[in-house]
C-alpha cells in the first residue's frame, strides 16, 4: 500500500519529510476542493515572498509547513503550536473582514497573512495569467492583504524565475529544497507518522486521486 511504503525498508531514510509533506499536499488539496498541486504551488510562491521580506529563519521554518498543510484543518497532525496558529488564522484578512477569529492587522501570524497572499496568487495565476494575478494582489492588498506584503510580493513578481518554475515539471522537488532544517525538528517523526495515518485513512475512504499518486511517485514513495 502507497502509505505502507513511506516506512519500508529504506524508504524513511531515502524520503525527507519535506517531500512527504509535499507529497501529501496533494490529497490535502483535492479533498478540499482545490486543484491538485496547489499548496506546492503556494508554498513555492510564499517562500519567495517570505524571504524577500526578510522573515526570520524561525518564522520561514512555520511558514514553509503552514503553506503545505493549511487545507489540513491540523486537528490530526503534531505541529507546533505556532504552525496551527498560522493554519487556523489562514483565512483572517488584514482589514478584520475574515474568519474565524476577525483577527485585524499585526494580530494575524505573519505566516497566515503570507499564506493567505500566496493562496490568492495561485488561484489568480492559474497556471498562466501573471498579470491576472499581480492585479489581484494590487485589488485586495489593504483589505484581504497586508499591504507590505503586498508590495513585496509586487517586487518579487518582477523576477521571471518564480514564475518559470511554478508550472515546471520540477517543482516538488525545487519546493521540498526550500525546506527548513527538519531534522533537528523533535516534531517531525510524530509528523511523519501522522502523515501515513491520514493517508491510509483517506485510501480505505474513497482513494486517492491520480495527481496525489504521481506526487507520492515523484516523492519516491511508492505503493
Amino acid at each position: 500500500m502507497l502509505h505502507q511504503s513511506i516506512f519500508e525498508s529504506g524508504s524513511a531514510t531515502a524520503v525527507s519529510l519535506p517531500e512527504v509533506v509535499g507529497a501529501f499536499s496533494y490529497t490535502l488539496d483535492v479533498g478540499a476542493g482545490l486543484p491538485a498541486g496547489h499548496s506546492v504551488r503556494s508554498c513555492w510562491i510564499g517562500m519567495h515572498v517570505g524571504r524577500a521580506f526578510c522573515l526570520s529563519a524561525e518564522d520561514l521554518h512555520d511558514l514553509y509547513y503552514v503553506l503545505l498543510l493549511s487545507n489540513s484543518g491540523f486537528g490530526q497532525l503534531h505541529v507546533s503550536t505556532r504552525v496551527a496558529q498560522g493554519i487556523a488564522a489562514i483565512n483572517e484578512h488584514w482589514d478584520g473582514s475574515g474568519e474565524p477569529g476577525k483577527l485585524k492587522g499585526e494580530a494575524i501570524p505573519v505566516t497566515a497573512r503570507v499564506a493567505l497572499l500566496a493562496r490568492t496568487v495561485d488561484l489568480a495565476h492559474g497556471g498562466s495569467r501573471t498579470a491576472a494575478a499581480v492585479r489581484d494582489v494590487k485589488a485586495k492588498s489593504g483589505t484581504w492583504l497586508d499591504p507590505r506584503l503586498a508590495a513585496c510580493f509586487e517586487r518579487v513578481s518582477r523576477s521571471g524565475f518564480m514564475w518559470a518554475q511554478l508550472n515546471g515539471p520540477f517543482l516538488d522537488a525545487r519546493v521540498a529544497m526550500l525546506a527548513p532544517d527538519y531534522e533537528s525538528d523533535p516534531a517531525a517523526p510524530d509528523l511523519l507518522g501522522d502523515i501515513t495515518v491520514d493517508l491510509g485513512r483517506m485510501l480505505r475512504a474513497k482513494g486517492v486521486d491520480r495527481d496525489c499518486v504521481a506526487a507520492f511517485r515523484r516523492a519516491g514513495i511508492t505503493g
